[in-house]
């Protein structure tokens, strides 16, 4: 039994998990309503969040973050400023909804989703956006690398969200290796991979962007600090 098919059942255990067949041999495993208002949060819960998963294979086809939390969300969250690896960067936190994009290779196709499912407004919506600034380097790239591009949403007339946006768009927000273990690449890989896109396609940034570069915990507090606006939001990695 090799180490995949292990963590899958164990997800598959987890009465907090939740398990969906989404066709062609994938599954998604999402954490359920009951472990986020209960914060029951473990290996397998956190783990399960737009986690996508080829059953025959046991392979990976498409994944999301790990679940966080803010700093001071969790009680027993052994994470504090002093605590971060520094140098941190700071990121604009987009306003919408959250997609993945991926070469399913078991099917050869283009693999899109949202949330937990293939299906419905919010994936076919996804997928409409996506695809329309995806070139063919880019969907190259996804076929030659076995990692997925998550990327957040933004319609403001069918989903609309506290920050206003002028047109639908898609900004990529990072390229996560297809592995239980989440590992990101770079800036330089994600902003590279961005400048394949049909740019045509949108006026907007095709990637997130970098807001400060924090090299201590004083300079994190002094940012922090000196966010004045409720509704401003940083993304910290």
């Amino acid at each position: 039994m090799n180490n995949n098919h292990e963590i899958i059942e164990s997800l598959r255990n987890n009465a907090y998990v939740k398990e969906k067949d989404c066709g062609n041999g994938v599954h998604s495993f999402n954490f359920t309503r009951k472990a986020f208002y209960k914060k029951v949060w473990n290996a397998q819960t956190v783990q399960a969040r737009g986690l996508f998963v080829n059953v025959d294979t046991d392979e990976i086809v498409a994944r999301s973050y790990n679940n966080f939390f803010n700093l001071g969300e969790m009680e027993d969250a052994d994470v504090t400023l002093a605590k971060l690896a520094y140098p941190v960067r700071c990121y604009v936190k987009e306003n919408g909804y959250l997609a993945m994009c991926s070469w399913d290779r078991h099917n050869d196709c283009l693999f899109v989703a949202s949330k937990s499912s293939t299906s419905g407004w919010f994936a076919e919506r996804a997928r409409e956006l996506i695809t329309a600034v995806l070139s063919a380097e880019t969907i190259n790239f996804l076929k030659n690398h076995y990692v997925t591009m998550i990327f957040e949403v933004i319609d403001p007339v069918n989903d609309p969200h506290i920050i206003r946006y002028e047109e639908a768009h898609v900004v990529l927000l990072d390229i996560v290796d297809n592995k239980f273990d989440c590992d990101f690449t770079n800036d330089e890989a994600v902003n590279g991979v961005s400048y394949t896109f049909n740019n045509e396609a949108s006026k907007y940034t095709p990637h997130k962007i970098l807001f400060t570069v924090c090299d201590s915990e004083k300079a994190l507090r002094e940012v922090l600090s000196q966010i004045d606006d409720v509704w401003t939001d940083l993304e910290i990695s």
